[in-house]
């Protein structure tokens, strides 16, 4: 029976292979989404957000449809990766634009086979998308769009809210991922 951290090092050994030539490329694991209501098991961030979950033989599914709705706010694309136990019932819980992938091991080695491509999320929500953001980083951007008088001191939600009223979502998107490829502290 396969494992999580069996299907986590895996995926993680095949996605750094395939952005290995590219440095703007952050991959990470357990990305906290909507405050931490939810956590992204992998997630690769550049051009995109994209996030993996994991769902080996020895879970269950009995959480994902609330992670399908944390992950439809922030992803511009989302896969689940499945052990052979979990593939019938995956293909019915995954909206359409998810992306659908199989474990199986052989032998000694474990094997990822995309069953399905995922297409872009167009249903991102701005708010969301500026919780991934710190409170420091969101005043940052506030400041580069001078958008920051008078809420130095309010709560983040405040920030978050102003951001998403001061910049439309394809520029949030930008700075966003951004924000996130230049942290060198994940705390």
């Amino acid at each position: 029976m396969l494992r999580d951290h069996e299907i986590r090092a895996e995926l993680k050994a095949r996605l750094s292979s395939i952005h290995a030539s590219e440095p703007d490329t952050l991959i990470v694991d357990e990305l906290g989404i909507c405050q931490g209501l939810a956590r992204a098991d992998i997630a690769v961030v550049n051009g995109e957000i994209s996030a993996f979950e994991i769902k080996s033989d020895a879970d269950t599914l009995a959480r994902l449809q609330t992670q399908i709705q944390y992950y439809s706010k922030i992803c511009d694309r989302a896969s689940i990766v499945v052990g052979h136990r979990h593939v019938d019932a995956a293909k019915m819980l995954i909206p359409s634009w998810w992306g659908l992938w199989i474990a199986k091991k052989q032998g000694d080695n474990i094997r990822l086979k995309q069953l399905r491509k995922g297409r872009i999320n167009n249903q991102v929500e701005p708010y969301a998308l500026a919780q991934l953001l710190w409170k420091e980083e969101t005043f940052s951007l506030l400041e580069k769009y001078h958008a920051a008088k008078g809420i130095k001191s309010k709560p983040k939600k405040d920030l978050w809210v102003r951001l998403t009223k001061t910049i439309d979502l394809d520029t949030l998107k930008e700075e966003v991922r951004a924000t996130l490829r230049a942290r060198t502290d994940w705390r």
